[in-house]
């Protein structure tokens, strides 16, 4: 720092900042006279430039920029949190000379009694007349103002009631061990805040809220928080409300021969802050779990967006730990925020909001919650018409799969039921698929997983149900007689997937869960009233090792085969697939019989050559005349003058 003469005074300024400063206040012709490191300027004492019978105190701050300005402020520590701790570091007392309607106090002297936004300009006018103002002007910055009627706001430092946090940091930091958190990682981002987080002010000066019911001493101001007065007050809260805080004479809540612990004194007055809203909801788990019956402490799940890891979650934490020694939730489940498709946040003022109630409207809410569902939603999730739009094909196929099962139990009892053992291969390939899409589905939901319903529900329906499946049946469901041993088996597969299809999809889809269920009732295919009286699917079909290895050779085979027949198609040999007939190479390829693999590759017949080691397969033209009946092309079509237009095996299944 220099001192400076400019002919008429010597001035203190930062030396960085000198040149700056002469410009700003024309200085044309200065000397520097001396100059001091301003570490030799602590704890100087200074005259008040607006107080003559004041004096103030030099002290040293990091935050002084020698970006603008002398390099030298002066600090309200009472108005400030930077300039508070800087002085607090000095233990020196500060006046509070702004009261709670933001008027100057009698302390002030001349300001009394003025709003201290209309200070500013008789502050100016006093420092000109005393020949202390060299310059003055407007500067625009960053300023908080109320979330309510967005005026400015002002800062006061007032005495508080505060949670030491530090009596039980490392307690809480134990506790956040123990739980389950949902993303992981994220223990490390609470961990992080409980860490770093400062006290927690307890005490806010709003007009409503919950009581802190503590009294000050009429003599010597002590602010006292008795745990006797407490108590009496929880008491009368219990049975009349928090209001009675404010309605009863404070004498209703004093116990005996109360006194003041200062002074001794006998008077009191009531106190009117109220808690911080946080500690109404970080004791949630108290209000709720122990007051009512069935509930249990602590709570299995939290629940919230991922901005209450500073919030909810962590004074939960903080008011459960002190007293319980541990978190008051077993899993924490954080969630992101819904944004717009281009990852915008939703606002009336872009004309980007989404009403939830309009897509209702439209779509239905079963296909609103699937959109919200299809994406990761530990994270921020992007819903837009085009996920909409996806949404809804998503939900149409499922809808259409569980239509076609259902639909075909239309004359099926369940005394109808063919044993697992005794049902045809094919049928015993998809319970045992629909048995391990269970287990999938099932460890997703356990570990809320959500989003994986559309990989795993949903692309089954897609490929194994409907691309496989369900097309290569139709034909014994269709053609066989009603209560022949090949379409009882089919239905039954489709009776034990339907029966359970409902209740897999209810944790998504809630509302077309229960309307397939009530489909299901009105055919006596199901007992309980509604899908959610219904326990979660148990049943397991296994299939054999033999089985399993058969099953994946035959997929690799039926892709082959597809291969030539779209090969064929674009030749112009064939059109559909039961255009054609195939001709199976490899030995086990007589797990299935003829007509079962012409079912499975849905092709008019197939050969079996059981022999040698490597599966192969051929595609060519069916050779014969196409059935009227069942469109397989065969060649002992008109064998039967009455019924000359089909095949030899829909003559068996309508005249036997």
């Amino acid at each position: 720092y220099v001192f400076v003469n400019t002919g008429e005074d010597t001035f203190v300024v930062a030396e960085k900042r000198l040149q700056d400063v002469a410009k700003e206040l024309s200085w044309l012709d200065y000397e520097i006279v001396a100059s001091k490191p301003g570490a030799a300027f602590e704890d100087e004492r200074f005259e008040h430039p607006v107080y003559d019978d004041k004096e103030t105190v030099a002290i040293l701050a990091d935050f002084v920029s020698m970006e603008d300005g002398t390099g030298i402020v002066h600090i309200a520590p009472g108005h400030g949190e930077e300039d508070y701790l800087v002085w607090e570091e000095k233990e020196l007392d500060f006046p509070m000379m702004i009261d709670d309607g933001g008027r100057f106090t009698e302390q002030a002297g001349f300001l009394a009694g003025v709003f201290y936004a209309d200070a500013n300009d008789m502050v100016l006018d006093l420092l000109t007349k005393k020949g202390k103002l060299l310059h003055k002007g407007m500067v625009t910055h960053s300023y908080p103002h109320c979330w309510r009627c967005h005026n400015p706001v002002i800062f006061r430092a007032l005495s508080q009631w505060f949670i030491d946090v530090d009596l039980y940091r490392d307690e809480a930091l134990g506790a956040l061990k123990e739980v389950q958190w949902i993303p992981t990682g994220s223990d490390v981002r609470i961990g992080d805040m409980v860490k770093s987080r400062p006290d927690w002010c307890l005490s806010r000066q709003r007009i409503w809220g919950v009581p802190i019911p503590s009294i000050k001493c009429s003599h010597c101001g002590r602010s006292i928080l008795d745990p006797r007065v407490v108590r009496n007050v929880a008491a009368a809260v219990r049975k009349e409300g928090s209001n009675i805080w404010y309605s009863e004479p404070l004498e209703t809540f004093l116990p005996a021969k109360m006194e003041c612990p200062d002074c001794g004194s006998k008077d009191f007055d009531k106190e009117y802050d109220i808690l911080d809203v946080w500690f109404d909801s970080g004791v949630s788990h108290y209000a709720v779990l122990e007051q009512y019956d069935g509930m249990r402490w602590p709570a299995d799940l939290y629940l919230e967006g991922y901005d209450q890891h500073r919030g909810w979650f962590q004074t939960s934490l903080l008011t459960a730990v002190p007293l319980r020694g541990q978190a008051p939730f077993k899993t924490v489940l954080s969630h992101g925020f819904v944004l717009d498709e281009s990852g915008r946040a939703m606002s009336k003022s872009l004309g980007n909001v989404i009403d939830p109630s309009d897509v209702v409207s439209k779509v239905g809410a079963d296909v609103l919650r699937l959109a919200l569902l299809m994406s990761d939603y530990t994270a921020d999730i992007q819903v837009g018409q085009n996920i909409l739009n996806q949404a809804s094909e998503i939900y149409k196929k499922i809808r259409n799969t569980f239509r076609f099962m259902e639909g075909n139990l239309f004359d099926f009892q369940s005394t109808e039921q063919v044993p697992f053992e005794e049902m045809k291969p094919l049928d015993r390939w998809i319970l045992g698929l629909w048995t391990d899409m269970k287990r999938k589905l099932s460890s997703a939901f356990d570990n809320y997983e959500f989003y994986s319903f559309v990989s795993i529900f949903h692309s089954f329906c897609v490929k194994e149900l409907s691309s496989i499946y369900l097309d290569a049946i139709k034909s014994r469901l269709y053609l066989k007689k009603p209560d022949s041993e090949e379409r009882r088996s089919a239905q039954t597969a489709l009776k034990i997937m339907a029966t359970e299809f409902p209740v897999l999809i209810a944790p998504i889809l809630t509302f077309t869960a229960e309307e397939m269920w009530q489909a299901l009732v009105s055919r006596g295919l199901v007992m309980e009233k509604s899908v959610y009286f219904s326990d979660w699917p148990d049943s397991a079909f296994s299939l054999t090792e033999e089985e399993s290895s058969f099953w994946e050779n035959a997929l690799l085979l039926r892709e082959k085969a597809n291969e030539q027949m779209e090969k064929l198609r674009q030749d112009k040999i064939i059109g559909h697939s039961l255009d054609a007939s195939v001709i199976v190479y490899g030995s086990g390829t007589d797990f299935l019989s003829h007509s079962e693999w012409a079912e499975f590759l849905v092709v008019s017949s197939a050969q079996i050559k059981n022999e040698g080691k490597e599966w192969d397969l051929e595609v060519e033209k069916a050779l014969g005349v196409k059935c009227a009946r069942c469109w397989r092309v065969r060649e002992d079509v008109g064998l039967d003058a009455e019924y000359p237009d089909i095949c030899g095996e829909c003559l068996d299944d309508i005249t036997g």
